[in-house]
């Protein structure tokens, strides 16, 4: 009875598998058609970016969207570990490519060694480390202050130059 059993279930399953293998393949695809349609879209988002190195980066976002080649996050944050300091990216929109980060409204960015940024619009170059913007500025180290037309801030050797810049330099009194 066993031995009956057993091989009424092998041709079952036989007959199962080569039933599956003269159907046609098929695959869902989670990408749609527009490319100007999200892939995905998540709420409450926090992620962390990982090397040999321990953790390098965590950012968080009220809202990200995925497209097939750039992040848009809404109300974005960023807390980025350097080999010196540790950095503070925060605008009110966000969009991540491969190389670059373009952020919009109110964006804000501040370093552990007292240099800190505001702007409605800047640049974040991934690759070279390059905080760049077009629109005014004001940016602060330590009891400095300037404002400008325009910046280019180069993180690793903390070099600032701006355009049609207003600075306030306090000096110790003698």
């Amino acid at each position: 009875m066993a031995l009956k059993t057993l091989y009424v279930f092998l041709g079952t399953l036989m007959c199962v598998a080569l039933f599956l293998m003269a159907q046609e393949q098929y695959f869902f695809d989670f990408k749609p058609k527009d490319p100007k349609a999200a892939h995905m879209v998540m709420h409450g988002v926090r992620n962390y970016e990982i090397s040999d190195l321990g953790v390098q980066s965590i950012t968080n976002a009220k809202t990200l969207k995925r497209f097939a080649t750039y992040d848009e996050l809404i109300v974005a944050e960023s807390l980025m570990r350097g080999e010196t300091y540790v950095s503070l990216l925060r605008a009110n929109s966000a969009t991540i490519t491969e190389k670059f980060v373009f952020l919009k409204g109110d964006v804000y960015f501040a370093r552990s060694d007292e240099v800190s940024f505001e702007s409605q619009e800047a640049t974040y170059d991934r690759q070279n480390k390059v905080l760049k913007g077009n629109l005014p500025f004001l940016a602060m180290y330590g009891p400095h202050q300037s404002k400008g037309e325009g910046f280019v801030y180069h993180m690793d050797e903390k070099t600032l130059e701006a355009t049609k810049i207003d600075a306030l330099l306090e000096t110790e009194k003698p």
